[in-house]
């Protein structure tokens, strides 16, 4: 496991899965081979189906959209919990109440 040039990682919600709006951001640890854990919780969550986008930039400005999960009834009171770490294209929230 390993980041490079990562300067912080997104998470966007959507309740229509085209429309985002940024509600967290953790800065990323650069350039490194360790592993790290990265977690936010959604402290305002919708209920009915929500999307949440995971992206990913680059020191340089550049952005990758890493995943794009729905998740249906996200009244949650408890924390989500993206994993692997780092993120790839099968990354997976996990979500507990």
């Amino acid at each position: 496991m390993s980041e490079t040039n990562n300067s912080f990682f997104t998470i966007d919600r959507s309740t229509d899965g085209i429309y985002f709006t940024t509600i967290a951001t953790a800065v990323g640890h650069g350039t490194t081979s360790q592993a790290n854990i990265y977690s936010i919780i959604d402290e305002n969550p919708f209920s009915g189906t929500v999307y949440y986008r995971l992206s990913q930039t680059d020191y340089n400005g550049v952005t990758e959209i890493l995943s794009i999960i729905g998740q249906t009834n996200c009244m949650l009171s408890g924390l989500v919990l993206v994993s692997p770490n780092p993120f790839d294209r099968t990354t997976t929230l996990h979500f507990f109440q």
